[in-house]
C-alpha cells in the first residue's frame, strides 16, 4: 500500500519538492514536517496533495 508519508521519508528527506510547491512549509525544518503530528494539525504530504485537486 502506497503510503506518502514514508515516500517523501524515503524519497525526498529534506523536503525540497514538497517545499517548492507548498510555500506555506518553506520556513519548517525539516524534522518538524516529517514529525508533523507535534507541529501541524494535517500532514504537510496531504497539504501538498490537497493543492493539487
Amino acid at each position: 500500500m502506497f503510503n506518502p508519508i514514508r515516500q517523501s521519508e524515503k524519497y525526498d528527506p529534506l523536503f525540497q519538492y514538497i517545499k517548492k510547491y507548498v510555500h506555506e512549509l518553506r520556513d519548517h525544518e525539516c524534522r518538524e514536517l516529517h514529525d508533523y503530528g507535534d507541529h501541524f494539525s494535517t500532514s504537510p504530504i496531504h497539504l501538498l496533495h490537497k493543492r493539487a485537486l
